[in-house]
């Protein structure tokens, strides 16, 4: 458990300072570049770009692949380069084929992206390399890096060439992927860390085809990969339907892509590295810790993480006003972006329970429960979490409950009240423009937000061990 603490700390302050980068030139970018352009790029070239990397992500950070020797783990996971080029072949089709938009840009911009996504797996094995071993600090500051340049190249080549606004930005995707890489290269190339005594020299990170591929790890990453297109289609599916039909125009889908950056904001800076630092941990520990140690931790974490999607939709819908009017200004105000922002809040808590039990449930099940739970997928995400807590139940012989997962009497009704205080606030201070009646509006949450944080920690025996006494590890291994 301290090590996932350490782990998460790491995550969180290097996706805090990229994130926060990346939202603070996003709000210039949305009032200087024309809104066809950012609807083109965010939703229909990312896309594709995103497509292809989860495809190459997911099953390599999530499939349980480590058993075995070294070198056949090695191995696999340097298969990433060749599905993310099958990957890329197969979405520039696709794309090219179906979207009416995309058959009208430059050939120049439509392949950056896929070639941006083919080079950022070459730093995959590293990330995967990162993720198993414990080199929390490198993954942590090596995704930072990659966030923060992909806005980054694009300021600096808005205001360094003349270039036009789409080339730009396609530039920038493969300046910011090839200097993820290198960042990858140079750190393992110059130092190599006590967490990979194991690997005797350089060479020893790339593969060695002579030895094959382990069949039960290369089985795994195959359902794996199965389940993560079903995940996909689900999780993207409203970007498929913008760049696959003309259900919405450039500028609509420009305001749809910003509000889902806004409200994905705090999953990105939290929940993503939860999730992503819980599945290793849970991947390696299921071979480490007994069953009461697991089922502790779960059951944790999961509290922890229902507390924190509550004081997020608590918190998130009386500021959605002003969080719109901030980033987008006009052309998320007037384009339906409150509503919008106002039930993403709402969907955060789900993300956050969901995510958990589908890390716990993706390292405990086999091949076929993984097939069968990936096809729950097309249906409805509550299914899936009702499938990944059974498995999480039966994994522990029923010896868990759902009650143990909500907060406490004293934190609902104090996210109650917050938000009803806050509901004034709103309607006295937060409906009317100005500069004062907005800062009295932020005052007040802010003052709320800190009695919330601190009656919640005096309240959640369980947070009050994280954060009174993160190294004790005792409570988590007594029998």
């Amino acid at each position: 458990m301290p090590g996932l603490l350490r782990a998460l700390s790491y995550n969180f302050l290097a996706q805090l300072f990229g994130r926060i980068l990346s939202f603070a030139i996003n709000i210039y970018l949305l009032r200087v570049i024309d809104s066809n352009v950012i609807g083109i790029v965010n939703v229909r070239l990312m896309l594709m770009y995103n497509t292809i990397l989860f495809i190459v992500r997911e099953p390599m950070r999530k499939a349980n692949i480590l058993p075995g020797s070294l070198t056949q783990f090695v191995n696999i996971v340097w298969l990433s380069p060749v599905i993310a080029s099958v990957m890329a072949v197969f979405s520039v089709a696709l794309w090219t084929l179906l979207s009416s938009t995309t058959k009208e840009l430059p050939l120049t911009v439509l392949f950056a992206f896929p070639l941006a996504a083919i080079i950022e797996s070459f730093g995959e094995p590293f990330a995967v390399y990162s993720l198993t071993f414990s080199m929390n600090a490198h993954y942590a500051w090596s995704q930072c890096l990659l966030i923060s340049l992909q806005r980054v190249f694009v300021i600096i080549l808005l205001f360094g060439t003349a270039l036009e606004p789409l080339y730009i930005y396609a530039y920038a995707q493969v300046m910011a992927s090839s200097a993820y890489t290198l960042f990858h290269l140079a750190r393992f190339w110059l130092r190599r860390p006590e967490e990979l005594k194991n690997f005797q020299d350089f060479r020893s990170f790339f593969p060695r085809p002579e030895l094959g591929l382990r069949p039960e790890s290369l089985t795994a990453l195959k359902t794996m990969m199965g389940h993560s297109v079903l995940k996909q289609m689900l999780t993207d599916g409203s970007g498929y339907v913008m760049t696959f039909t003309d259900v919405l125009s450039l500028k609509n889908q420009a305001v749809y892509d910003a509000i889902e950056k806004l409200g994905s904001l705090v999953c990105r800076l939290a929940l993503a590295p939860l999730e992503e630092n819980c599945a290793a941990y849970f991947r390696n520990g299921l071979q480490s810790y007994n069953a009461r140690h697991l089922r502790r931790i779960f059951l944790d974490i999961l509290h922890v993480a229902a507390i924190f999607g509550m004081v997020v939709t608590f918190f998130g819908v009386p500021y959605s006003k002003l969080a719109v009017s901030i980033y987008g200004g006009k052309l998320l105000t007037e384009n339906g972006g409150i509503a919008l922002l106002c039930i993403y809040c709402f969907y955060i808590c789900l993300m956050a329970i969901n995510g958990i039990t589908e890390c716990f449930a993706m390292v405990i099940m086999n091949d076929g429960q993984v097939a069968t739970h990936g096809g729950f997928l097309s249906i409805l995400a509550i299914v899936q979490f009702l499938l990944s807590w059974r498995r999480a139940k039966e994994y522990f012989n029923d010896r868990i409950s759902i009650c143990h997962v909500w907060p406490s009497f004293s934190t609902w009704v104090g996210l109650i009240c917050a938000f009803l205080i806050m509901g004034l606030s709103f309607l006295f201070f937060g409906r009317d423009d100005g500069l004062t009646h907005a800062l009295t509006h932020v005052c007040i949450g802010g003052v709320l937000l800190l009695i919330v944080t601190f009656s919640t920690v005096q309240n959640e025996p369980i947070l009050q061990r994280m954060v009174y006494e993160p190294t004790a590890a005792s409570y988590y291994y007594d029998d």
